[in-house]
This record gives C-alpha cells, structure tokens and sequence, in this order.
C-alpha cells in the first residue's frame, strides 16, 4: 500500500504510514462525495502526477479523494442506482416491444422462421434417404424383426385365407425425422377389432418411444442459425435485447408450425376384412405431443436462433460476443463453451477409439456400418460427459418378465444386477469388454478438469464479482447440461395384449431406458463445475501476483 500523501510504500497491513502518519486505508463503506486529491502521489501504485489529473497515469486508479456528506452522498448513489436500474429495464422493454410492434423487424423475423423451417425440411428429407433404406434393413434382421409392421401384418393371414393385406407406407417418414430432430415423443397405436361367429374379440398394444438422439439435434440447428443470420444481417441493431426479442419470436412461430405438423406426422395404417363368418378390423396410427412438440420447438427455435443472431456480429462466435456486451456475458460464454467443448472433445476420444477396436476385430470383407456407429459413438459421447461431471449413467429393461440393470458411475464403475436378457448383457458386455469404459473414464476425467480450470481462469480474469460470477456459470452450465441429457433419454414401452394374441408372447410387457437422473445431473453438475472453476481462479491469482 502505497501513501496518498507522501508516496511511501507501507505493509499491506498497516493502516497508517510509516513516514507521514497519514490514514492508509479509506473506510470501506465511504460516507462522504469524491473530490480532487491535494495529494500528487497515487495511493494505488505510488506514481506521481499532475495535479490537474484525475486517474493515475501508471494504474489508472482514481485520484479522487473522499469528503464528508453522507446524505449528499446517499441520495446521489441512491439516484444513480434508481437511475440505472431503470435505464436497463426500459431499455430491455422498448427493444422487446419496438420488435414487436415493428411491422419491418416483424417481417424479418418471420422471414427468418420461414427460412429456418425451409432448410430444416431439406435437410429432412436429404436425411429419410440415406437412412430409411438403413432401418428398413435393419428391421428386417431376424432378432428385430417382430417390430416390423410388415411381418405383423403378414401374421395375419393366419386368420383367414381370405385376408389380402397391402403393402403398408413406409414407417419412418419425413415429418417423423422432423419431430425426431426435436426430441418429440412418440406413441404407436396397434388395435384389432373383430367378430367370429357370435363370438366377438378386440387386442390392442401401446408402443411409446422416446428418441432423444443427439446427432439428430443437428438438423434444427443449422436452420435456425440461419434464420438467425438472416433477420441479423437484415437488421442492423448492435443491441442484445433487440436481437433475442427476434429471436422469441422466431421460436415462437417456429414452434406452432412444428405443432400443427405433429397432427399431421406420422405412421398410418387401416386394414378391414369382411367375410361370410368373420369381420375384423386393423388399426395402426402414430401420435405425436402437441404439448411437446410446442414445447420443444419454442425452446430449441429460441436458443438456436439467438445464436444465429450472435454469429452474425463477425469473428465466427456465438457467444463469445457476449462478454463484451452483457454484464454477466463472460460466465454465460464460458458456460455453453464448456459444454460444446467437452462433448465434442469427448466424442471425438471415443470416435478415435472405436475405429481402433473395430479396425482390429472386424474382417476384412465385413461392411462395417459406419453411419450407426457415428451416431451411436456421438450419443455415447454425451453420456459419458456428463459420466465425467460426476453423474451416474443408468440403462433397464425388461421383457418377457425378465427384467436387468446397468449403472456405470466414476465412484463405482460398472455394474447392475444379473440378468438372461440378451440386449441388457450385450449393452453391458458392449461397455465392460468391447469399449472398456471403465479404463478410460478415468483418463477422460482430464478433459473436463482441464477445461473448467480454464473457465475459471478466463472468469477471474474479466470478473468485477468473482463470487456472482462463478455462481452464474454454474447454474448456467448445470441448467444447460440438464435439459440436453434430459432431452437425450432413449426409452421404448410396449404394453398391451395383442402382441400375446398375434403368437409374440416375448414382446409382451417390454421396457428399455438409458440416460440419468434429473437432479442428480443438476446437482453433480453444478457442484463438480464450481469447485473447478474456483480452483482455476487460483491459477490466475498466481499468475497476476
């Protein structure tokens, strides 16, 4: 500590100095207006100036010195923060409402969900070719092939020579991609109606599916980034609150089209049979959530195309601009960098593993499927992520009342209960023996310890208020990481009893899920990310002293 009076270098802990006797430390709730200095030496860093300066020329420390007033000085701090306080409310409010009311920012926010819509039904359709013909092949391997809607219908022929089913549509379509890519929930209804004489009979099944595969989420995001771009590059406001006004709306609309295609989307089925001493009905249908689908787009078409309206500003960043522009932008950046970084410095381990195994298992002439394994090493990654944070990755089934377990965690690695179920054991002999999480799980551990020190590093670095800002990056890190793994969960349910009626008695009663746990997530998340993202401010305190 430097004397304002004579210049003299004090202990940091001494409260008068050592040559003058004059007052070291300045009362940490001052009471009193800040006036010039008589003094010419900086209490900061020692350096002397001009009197006719007011920040030191060497540390730009104030040079201003405190007088009495406490009631003048209250009512002006007081003023300034009201002042403030509603500068940035009726700021954020009038960009909202002069975007709203805005016929022309209207225009082109519409405009830029009309796009984003566009190239999401592109990329579509690009997407139901390469693929469908996989899952049509897939779905008539011998193992699966009970779920194919084209060998339960051939099934029935056994109840009447009669019986002439056509050919159904194919099962998977282009609006199903659409609302796959966004996460909707899927349910498919299978019903029979039929009469025998004067005996009558009605079967029905339930398959509910919940298809949160991540690579997927790629289709929405590039649409929305662009139509993002396009109402940014169409409107030149610099303004935050201007560009995520554009962008509600974008995901507002974007939203409503994507419910109104839920009502439309989907696998459908009718077959009728009638015969001198047997009618019988075939219903097949499936459904999507409104409520989801709303839901989803809203939030996905929001944050994509904020982001779209961010990567407009230059440089080829997204919310790096944030830093510079908001109060709290750093710890939110850090946030969604950590994330995007993790999992995809993650994936690519595993990516990199996986050709390594199978390049050394699989014979030459084996057509390694290389499409299934990308998107299954990409789902994996994720998981293993947030495995990483701390979480506790869990997969059950159940079929023909034999139901078995997995749990893989970094305190307890693999495990779970005994089961005969073939795809619970191959899942864990996939995890034990094929891919060897176990060891490399702790070795990957590095990734996310490197990464939040950095975090925590560049936070101190740019911080005003570490303690808020360290507080902010982790619930924003822990809320975004939730709502991906919770979006991600993979889960099929078959209930009902036609499947027993029709000779399938093994697909009765099935139940297959994996992800984690809601609040285990958020909680491990928030925790693991704080406490290294304060150890990584040490760093950047010994690097400065």
């Amino acid at each position: 500590m430097y004397c304002s009076s004579c210049g003299h270098l004090n202990d940091p802990n001494m409260n008068y100095c050592a040559k003058d006797g004059a007052a070291l430390n300045l009362p940490k709730k001052p009471n009193g207006l800040f006036t010039s200095r008589d003094s010419r030496f900086c209490s900061s860093c020692g350096t002397e100036n001009d009197r006719q300066q007011n920040y030191c020329r060497s540390c730009s420390a104030s040079l201003f010195a405190l007088t009495k007033g406490k009631e003048d000085l209250t009512a002006i701090t007081g003023a300034a923060r009201d002042t403030l306080k509603n500068t940035v409310n009726s700021q954020t409010l009038q960009n909202v409402k002069q975007t709203v009311l805005n016929s022309k920012k209207v225009k082109f926010a519409l405009g830029g969900a009309l796009i984003s819509f566009l190239v999401v039904l592109i990329l579509s359709f690009a997407i139901n070719g390469i693929l469908n013909k996989k899952v049509e092949t897939l779905l008539e391997n011998d193992e699966i092939s009970e779920f194919n809607v084209g060998s339960i219908l051939s099934e029935m022929g056994s109840l009447g020579d009669g019986v002439d089913a056509p050919e159904p549509d194919s099962l998977v379509g282009v609006t199903d991609w659409i609302l796959a890519s966004h996460m909707v929930d899927s349910t498919i209804h299978a019903g029979i109606k039929g009469s025998a004489g004067e005996e009558t009979h009605s079967s029905s099944a339930d398959f509910e599916t919940k298809s949160g595969v991540l690579i997927l989420l790629l289709i929405p995001f590039i649409g929305l980034v662009a139509g993002g771009y396009f109402y940014a590059a169409k409107n030149k406001s610099e303004a935050l609150a201007n560009r995520f006004s554009a962008a509600l709306i974008i995901g507002a609309v974007y939203a409503l089209v994507l419910a109104i295609l839920s009502f439309f989307a989907g696998f459908s089925y009718d077959l009728s049979v009638k015969e001198e001493f047997m009618k019988m009905h075939l219903s097949i249908d499936t459904d999507y959530s409104f409520w989801g689908s709303l839901f989803n787009g809203f939030v996905i078409g929001t944050l994509f195309s904020f982001l779209g309206t961010l990567l407009q500003l230059g440089a080829f960043k997204t919310t790096g601009h944030l830093s510079s522009r908001l109060s709290y932008g750093e710890p939110i950046h850090q946030a969604a960098s950590t994330l995007v970084r993790g999992v995809i410095l993650t994936t690519l381990v595993l990516f990199i593993v996986s050709v390594i195994k199978i390049n050394d298992q699989a014979a030459p002439s084996e057509d390694v499927p290389w499409t299934a394994v990308f998107v299954f090493v990409t789902q994996l990654g994720l998981y293993v992520w947030n495995i990483l944070n701390f979480s506790t990755f869990k997969f059950q089934g159940t079929a023909d009342g034999d139901s078995g377990s997995l749990h893989l965690s970094l305190f307890s690695g693999a495990g779970g209960t005994a089961t005969d179920n073939s795809i619970v054991s191959g899942f864990r002999y996939a995890i034990e023996e094929t891919l060897n999480l176990d060891a490399y799980m702790y070795l990957g551990l590095l990734i996310p310890v490197v990464l939040f020190l950095y975090a925590g590093y560049r936070i101190y670095l740019k911080s005003q208020n570490f303690n808020k800002d360290l507080l902010i990056f982790s619930a924003v890190y822990s809320v975004l990481l939730t709502f991906i793994i919770t979006a991600t969960r993979l889960a099929i349910t078959v209930s009902g009893d036609l499947m027993n009626q029709m000779g399938m008695d093994d697909m009765g009663g099935i139940h297959f899920s994996l992800g984690f746990s809601f609040f285990g997530t958020l909680f491990a998340s928030l925790i693991f990310s704080a406490l290294l993202a304060y150890a990584g401010s040490y760093i950047a305190r010994l690097r400065q002293h």
